[in-house]
C-alpha cells in the first residue's frame, strides 16, 4: 500500500412557541348561598409543543371555583366557578397561563449497530457533490467495536474518495488498522500520499485485543498554517500527535478528493477483504470538528440539521440493502456491495449483519 507516512504516539488511553394572549374570562353564572371561592392559579405545563396548563381549584362554603385552562398553543381560558346551591356564585377563576412549548426530543436508544467480518461484507454509496470536498475541511467520526481480529493490518474501517489511477496515489481519506504490537493495537488513519505508514501509527498501550467500543475521529483543517497541525486523529476524544515523513503531503500540504464515494468495512484498494468489528453512529462532516467538540458530542444524538453534517448513519434499519442517512437525504443511502463498481471494489461474499448497539452510555440529545 502507498499512503501518507504518519507517526503517532500515546502513553495509554486511555422551543418553545409563545402562547397567544388569553381572552377575557367568561362571567361566572349566578347561584345562591355560599361565599365565593378564591381564584384558581394556573400552572404551566408540559415539555411538548402545545402543552396545556390548568388552574387549581379551591372550595369556599359550598360554592366551588374551577380555574380556567389554557392550551400552550394560545387557546382561550375558560373562567367562572360553578354556582353553589342557594348562594352567590364564586368569583371567576383566573385562566391558567398557556403552557410553554417544549423543545423537540430525540430517541437516545441506540438500537442497532452494523457488524462486519473479513468474509467481504461491505456497504457503500455515492454522496456525490456533498462529499467531494477536495482541499476543504472535513471530519469522519464513529464508534467502532474492536474484537479479536479487528486489528488486522491494512484492513480499513471507513474510506471516502477514490484512489486515482494510473499513479495509484491515495486520493482518499480514511481510517485503517496497522496491526498490533505486544498488548497494544495500532491505527493507521491515512490520506493520499506516497509512503507507507505501517508500524508508525497509534498504539493503545496495554489494550486487550478485544478492546470493545472506542470512539474514533479523523479531521482536517486546511486553515492551519502548520502542516503538522492540519490533520488530527482522536481516540475517545483524546488527540494523538501526528508527525509527517517522506510523502507527497510534504510537497503540497493539500488534500485531494475527487468523488463522493463512501465505503464502510473495507478499502477500495488495499486490504479490502474486510474489517472485523461493529460500528455505529457514523458521522461525516464538511467542517473541522475540534477535539473538544468531538469529546462533548460523542455521546450525544446530534441533530440531523446540525451545521456541516453531511451524513449520519445509525443503522437502525437492520437492512444492509437500505442503510439510510438520518439527515433524510435519499441520495445518501448506503447498500451492500452486490457487484463491483462505484465505491465497491468487488461483490460481497455475504451481507453484513446487525447487532444490538451496546456502546457504554448514557447518550443524551444534543442541545
Amino acid at each position: 500500500m502507498k499512503r501518507l507516512g504518519i507517526c503517532f504516539g500515546i502513553s495509554g488511553l486511555l422551543l418553545g412557541a409563545a402562547c397567544s394572549s388569553d381572552p377575557a374570562p367568561t362571567p361566572a353564572t349566578t347561584g345562591t348561598a355560599g361565599s365565593g371561592g378564591s381564584s384558581g392559579a394556573g400552572t404551566t405545563a408540559g415539555n411538548s409543543p402545545g402543552g396545556s396548563a390548568s388552574g387549581n381549584t379551591s372550595t369556599a362554603g359550598s360554592g366551588m371555583v374551577t380555574a380556567g385552562t389554557a392550551s400552550g398553543g394560545g387557546g382561550a381560558a375558560t373562567a367562572g366557578g360553578t354556582a353553589g346551591t342557594g348562594g352567590a356564585a364564586g368569583s371567576a377563576g383566573t385562566g391558567g397561563g398557556g403552557g410553554t412549548a417544549g423543545a423537540g426530543t430525540c430517541d437516545t436508544k441506540l438500537g442497532k449497530a452494523i457488524h462486519f467480518t473479513n468474509a467481504v461484507d461491505m456497504v457503500a454509496g455515492d454522496l456525490q457533490a456533498d462529499a467531494t470536498l477536495a482541499d476543504k475541511p472535513r471530519t469522519l467520526e464513529m464508534w467502532a467495536k474492536f474484537e479479536v481480529g479487528s486489528w488486522a493490518q491494512e484492513f480499513s474501517i471507513i474510506e471516502i474518495g477514490k484512489p486515482a489511477n494510473p499513479d495509484n496515489h491515495n486520493n482518499v481519506f480514511g481510517i485503517d488498522m496497522s496491526g498490533r504490537k505486544g498488548n497494544g493495537g495500532a491505527f493507521g488513519p491515512y490520506i493520499h500520499g506516497a509512503s507507507d505508514n505501517n508500524g508508525q501509527a497509534v498504539f493503545l498501550d496495554n489494550t486487550p485485543e478485544a478492546a470493545g467500543w472506542l470512539h474514533l475521529s479523523w479531521a482536517y483543517d486546511p486553515s492551519k498554517q502548520d502542516l503538522s497541525k492540519r490533520l488530527e486523529f482522536t481516540v475517545n476524544g483524546d488527540v494523538i500527535p501526528v508527525e509527517f515523513s517522506q510523502s507527497e503531503w510534504d510537497k503540497t500540504g493539500m488534500l485531494v478528493g475527487n468523488t463522493g464515494y463512501v465505503l464502510l468495512g473495507a478499502s477500495q484498494a488495499f486490504g479490502h477483504k474486510g474489517w472485523t468489528g461493529a460500528m455505529d453512529e457514523v458521522r461525516l462532516w464538511s467542517v473541522y470538528r475540534t477535539p473538544a467538540q468531538i469529546k462533548e458530542s460523542m455521546k450525544q444524538i446530534v441533530k440531523p440539521d446540525a451545521a456541516g453534517l453531511i451524513a449520519y448513519y445509525q443503522f437502525n434499519e437492520a437492512d444492509a440493502a437500505n442503510v439510510s442517512d438520518s439527515t433524510k437525504k435519499a441520495t445518501h443511502k448506503l447498500a451492500a456491495c452486490t457487484a463491483a463498481g462505484g465505491a465497491c471494489p468487488e461483490a460481497n461474499a455475504q451481507a453484513p449483519t446487525f447487532v444490538d448497539s451496546d456502546i457504554p452510555g448514557p447518550f443524551t440529545c444534543a442541545p
